[in-house]
């Protein structure tokens, strides 16, 4: 009897033992598992973050397509493939694979890549945009020809060119108006919304970005280098009166039927004001600095050249010249059938009145616009990077992996 029981008792912890061994085991094949888990999921993190780089730069060194990949990393291998979204062309697809030892992990990532340029998009606010009135826009290339050749598709708002005619800020965009066209993208703010009165039709993606777009201002030594060295001597006022250039203030003030010739170059003023029909003719391609007012709202603006890259308007309250910040600065015209420019003026509001149209592009404050105009964003102006950087933002993440549990 004693040595059934001893028997038995030997067999009850060699059984006991044999199952600890088991579940000891067995707990550190799940531990072995989740690190290699996680490691093969680092290779996917890793492998999706290298498409995102092609996509940034829009490079394909390999050659195999933007956002593709394959190669080893960290002990294991990984492969990624990149897709452009067919209806919204800044938003990308990336699918990533990362595989360690026996573990593998799929993700796919969606990323929206913003064009770089000192003019990212056709109207661009730092802080909100407001329409009042219903708004056009639509975009062309100044490389190809005129507009007027272009404007070749139609919609029930009228002829328009192509569909990059976008808007955007980093707060709301309000938009008011029985109908409107925005023939692009309207994105506003992190956390912000596109309010809507009326029926508009917007083209494009109207999801809020997820960080501020980073608008610098512009270099004061720029704005120095200008004041020092300019055109301002070459300036032409037909009409009588007095000077319509005070060099004194470096002050450009028209009015009446007066018209003033810009003949092209680099200009600097602390105010621009043109009132009572008065008119401001651009001559030849033209930089213009202002630190005031650049005020056109009761006169006219008529870039001779038809060209937008060819009169750029760079808007700031640096206190120059004189020492002290200008009490008003700010951008106002109206747009008429000459209104080609493009402004750059992120520290600065802007108002456009008018139902006239306005080819180029506008980078300010607060942009306000009032009236029926149409806006024809000039695709050529992406050649223009000073003050540029491209912008991607990471929209969503999902775990493609198949649960084998």
């Amino acid at each position: 009897m004693v040595l059934w029981a001893a028997v038995l008792m030997v067999l009850l912890i060699g059984g006991l033992s044999t199952a600890f061994l088991i579940e000891g085991l067995g707990e550190r094949t799940a531990i072995e598992h989740r690190k290699t888990t996680a490691r093969a999921l680092e290779i996917a993190e890793m492998a999706a973050v290298r498409g995102t780089v092609e996509i940034t730069s829009l490079l394909d060194p390999d050659g195999d397509g933007i956002g593709t990949l394959a190669g080893d990393f960290s002990g294991g291998d990984y492969d990624t493939e990149a897709a452009q979204d067919a209806t919204y062309e800044d938003r990308w697809r990336i699918n990533a694979r990362g595989t360690y030892r026996l573990s593998t992990k799929r993700i796919e990532i969606g990323i929206r890549r913003r064009q770089s340029s000192d003019w990212v998009e056709g109207l661009f606010a730092r802080e909100e945009m407001v329409f009042n009135g219903d708004l056009a826009t639509d975009s062309y290339d100044s490389r190809l020809g005129p507009y007027a050749g272009q404007a070749t598709n139609s919609d029930a708002g009228g002829a328009y060119a192509n569909t990059k005619g976008s808007v955007g800020s980093n707060m709301d965009i309000r938009i008011t108006g029985t109908a409107g066209y925005i023939r692009g993208n309207a994105i506003p703010g992190p956390l912000s919304t596109v309010e809507m009165s009326g029926s508009p039709t917007i083209y494009g993606d109207t999801l809020p970005r997820r960080t501020d777009m980073t608008v610098p201002d512009p270099d004061l030594a720029d704005f120095e280098a200008a004041m020092a060295t300019n055109d301002n001597g070459n300036i032409i006022a037909i009409g009588g009166g007095k000077p319509a250039y005070d060099n004194r203030t470096m002050s450009l003030v028209a009015s009446g039927s007066r018209i003033v010739e810009l003949p092209g170059g680099t200009y600097f003023f602390k105010d621009v004001r043109f009132a009572g029909g008065s008119e401001l003719h651009v001559l030849g391609p033209s930089v213009i600095y202002v630190t005031g007012q650049f005020d056109l709202g009761g006169g006219t603006l008529i870039n001779v050249t038809g060209t937008p890259s060819s009169l750029r308007v760079y808007a700031h309250p640096y206190p120059l010249p004189g020492g002290s910040v200008p009490l008003h600065s700010e951008v106002i015209f109206d747009g008429s059938s000459g209104t080609a420019l493009a402004v750059y003026a992120p520290g600065v509001d802007v108002t456009v009145n008018g139902t006239a149209d306005v080819y180029g592009a506008i980078v300010g404050r607060n942009i306000k616009a009032t009236g029926n105009a149409r806006f024809h964003y000039d695709e050529a102006l992406t050649a223009f990077t000073q003050y540029s950087k491209v912008n991607v933002e990471r929209l969503y993440w999902k775990d493609l992996t198949e649960n084998l549990r």
